[in-house]
Parts: C-alpha cells; structure tokens; sequence
C-alpha cells in the first residue's frame, strides 16, 4: 500500500495539513485553510 503512495509527496502533505490545523486554530478562522486546501486539490 505504501507503494502506491507517491515518495516524498504523502509526508509533506501530512504536514501541511498538519500547519494548517495548528493556523486555523491560532486564528479561529477556517477562511485561510479552505483557500490553500483550494489551492493543493486545484493543482
């Protein structure tokens, strides 16, 4: 399964989620997240 997963993208993915958790909740807001998740699914 892990073979599947493309080497070097899942990880970072993990942790840009990860950044965008811990900004959303410093900020209380969900406007900033929703745009940069926009922008990795539009990519």
């Amino acid at each position: 399964m892990e073979a599947f997963l493309p080497f070097g993208y899942f990880p970072y993915f993990v942790l840009a989620s990860l950044m965008l958790e811990l900004i959303s909740a410093a900020h209380g807001g969900f406007f900033l997240r929703i745009t940069l998740l926009q922008c990795l699914f539009v990519k």
